[in-house]
């Protein structure tokens, strides 16, 4: 779309980290794309410089420790290209036995 800022927000229920990685992109050099741990831009701010752009898969993963993560797509009015494709992950914490995880014993 032109001339739009879209936000999106991903949040973690139980608080653990968020993992983004971008398996597709392609947006105009005058558009971005910008990743945020937070709930709002002022958070720490997860890509580099005023953002992604352009026609290269971002080769990180981006992590939001705070367990929420905001999505930022900036668009111009003068230009589109095709757009970006994105997965994101909640990261589990690690389960202990008698603290929602099942032990096993094979010999039983």
């Amino acid at each position: 779309p032109s001339n739009q800022e879209c936000l999106m927000r991903i949040h973690n229920p139980s608080g653990s980290a968020l993992s983004l990685k971008f398996d597709y992109f392609n947006v105009h050099p005058s558009d971005s794309v910008q990743v945020f741990d937070g709930t709002s831009t002022s958070g720490l701010r997860l890509h580099p410089g005023n953002g992604f752009s352009g026609s290269a898969v971002p080769k990180i993963t981006l992590t939001a420790s705070s367990g929420t993560m905001l999505v930022r797509f900036t668009t111009d009015a003068l230009h589109n290209s095709k757009g970006w494709h994105a997965e994101y992950s909640a990261d589990c914490p690690v389960l202990r036995p008698g603290e929602g995880a099942l032990a096993s014993n094979r010999d039983t």
